[in-house]
């Protein structure tokens, strides 16, 4: 039988672990540090600029690209809930004003949807002749372009990003023809997505 003198005892002793926080707060540190350790290795491997051929970009073209691919989005003036002023729109109009019509065409086969996204938009403001061709080609692509306006963001296809592009303030008019085969292969995309 227990008395009131055990009793006191087995309640008012000690953890048999003293540093049981100890423990798990560095267990917690380790494995943070390893997962840190593994995503930054594999994002590495999957960084599109080491497969692209780089010949014909210019030194300052080419770290442009990286820093805006590194961003990760296309982005408006103004980011996030408290519409913090968004570096990554000064880079990219600083690209889109520099880079040449030959860089832009190139950079379209990027192997990253904000490339190609800013690329094409470099070229409507340089008043490219084969704005309609792009946007055909478009169409058989699948890379996704992921989009930051305000607090929102948001993934699309290329050719989704091609058409949302404001053309028309920069001059662009399609002919009815054209206006026609993009019609007919938007009716095709919906199609797909429906099957």
């Amino acid at each position: 039988m227990l008395s009131k003198k055990n009793i006191h005892k087995r309640f008012n002793s000690k953890p048999r672990i003293k540093y049981h926080g100890y423990f798990v707060m560095s267990l917690l540190i380790v494995v943070t540090f390893f997962f840190f350790f593994i995503s930054d290795a594999v994002s590495e491997q999957k960084k599109p600029e080491n497969q692209f051929n780089w010949s014909g970009i210019r030194p300052q073209i080419k770290d442009t690209v990286i820093a805006l691919s590194d961003y990760g989005c296309i982005t408006n003036y103004r980011v996030g809930l408290f519409g913090d002023i968004s570096y990554q729109w000064y880079r990219a109009n600083w690209f889109k004003e520099n880079a040449s019509a030959e860089e832009l065409k190139q950079l379209l086969y990027y192997n990253d949807g904000v490339i190609r996204g800013y690329a094409f938009d470099g070229l409507v403001l340089k008043k490219d002749t084969m704005i309609f061709e792009y946007m055909k080609d478009s169409f058989n692509d699948s890379i996704i372009v992921y989009t930051l306006y305000g607090c929102v963001g948001t993934g699309v296809q290329l050719w989704e990003y091609y058409l949302s592009t404001n053309l028309k303030k920069n001059g662009y008019r399609f002919n009815q023809q054209q206006k026609n085969e993009l019609d007919s292969l938007i009716e095709l995309k919906k199609n797909e997505y429906r099957h």
